[in-house]
This record gives C-alpha cells, sequence and structure tokens, in this order.
C-alpha cells in the first residue's frame, strides 16, 4: 500500500487473481494451496528483479498485486506466462491460471480507492472473459460490468429493461 501511495502518474496498478484457485484449496487442501501461493510469489519477485515490475505484494487470499511503469499489457503476458508455467516444486499439480485486471494510476486525491477499484473492474470483466487473460480498465468495462449486472437482475425479476444510460 506505501509503494501505491508513493508512487506517480505512469505508474499501472495490476491486480492479479488466481483462476479457481478454492479448487485447489478443496481438493487438496490448505497446505498445498499455500505451496503454490508461495511459487506464484516467487514468480512475481523475479520479474520484479528483471524491472518489469517495481513492487509486489499479497493483497489477500490468491490475489496479488504489481507496480509498473512499462508497457502494462507486455508485462500482464509475462506474468500469465511465469504463472501457468508447470511448478516443478509441485510435480502433481495442475495448471494454474491467472485473471489480471490493470488501471493507470493518476492522481487520486491520496485515495487509493479509485485505481483498487478500477484495476477490481477490469480483473472482473478478465474472469467473466474465461481467465488466464488481462483486461485494462476503462469506461466501457466499467459500463460492461455494469451492463451484464442490470440485464441479469432484468431478466431473473422479469422488468422491463430500461431504456436510457445504458
Amino acid at each position: 500500500m506505501q509503494a501505491l501511495k508513493d508512487a506517480e502518474i505512469g505508474f499501472y496498478l495490476i491486480m492479479i487473481d488466481l483462476d479457481q484457485f478454492h479448487t485447489i484449496n478443496d481438493w487438496s487442501g490448505h497446505l498445498l494451496g499455500d505451496k503454490v501461493l508461495a511459487e506464484v510469489g516467487d514468480r512475481l519477485s523475479r520479474i520484479e528483479e528483471a524491472g518489469d515490475i517495481r513492487a509486489v505484494a499479497r493483497l489477500g487470499g490468491d490475489q496479488f498485486g504489481c507496480l509498473t511503469i512499462r508497457d502494462p499489457d507486455r508485462v500482464a503476458a509475462r506474468i500469465l506466462t511465469a504463472i501457468s508455467e508447470p511448478m516443478a516444486r509441485l510435480p502433481d499439480m495442475p495448471r494454474v491460471t491467472a485473471s489480471i485486471g490493470i488501471a493507470p494510476l493518476g492522481h487520486h486525491l491520496g485515495s487509493l480507492d479509485s485505481p483498487l477499484r478500477d484495476a477490481d473492474h477490469a480483473l472482473v470483466a478478465a474472469k467473466r472473459a474465461g481467465g488466464n487473460t488481462a483486461r485494462q480498465f476503462d469506461k466501457p468495462v466499467l459500463f460492461n460490468c455494469d451492463h451484464v449486472k442490470i440485464e441479469g437482475l432484468v431478466a431473473e425479476e422479469g422488468l422491463e429493461p430500461p431504456t436510457r444510460g445504458l
């Protein structure tokens, strides 16, 4: 969080969430899940050491965050590749994949809520696209996430769809 507070315009926040991680914990146990998290952390640290990422942190659960000033799409592709490589230390582990949300880090009046929320919206879009992919935040991504929720509620409740604002 301190790295986010210290970051300047030009940085991108990359939020990473492991796909189907609950399955690993449910079927193989939390001990193996912890080993997977440690391995993913090691892989992200190696990318940090190579200079593509400025800071890496585990945000909680199976979610990680990174800061980069480089091309965020290229960095995200590198992260996806690194995470999905076979885990030599865990030979029986099925392939692990991740979804990534990317948001530009601008001046948000000292609040981290906006970039974290924006990256999370992009992450949701990546999950909805089937996972093992990255999405950058932009207004249409946010709109599409809300639009899908509204369509689902309309269909579920048998309501007339709104005609304005969509």
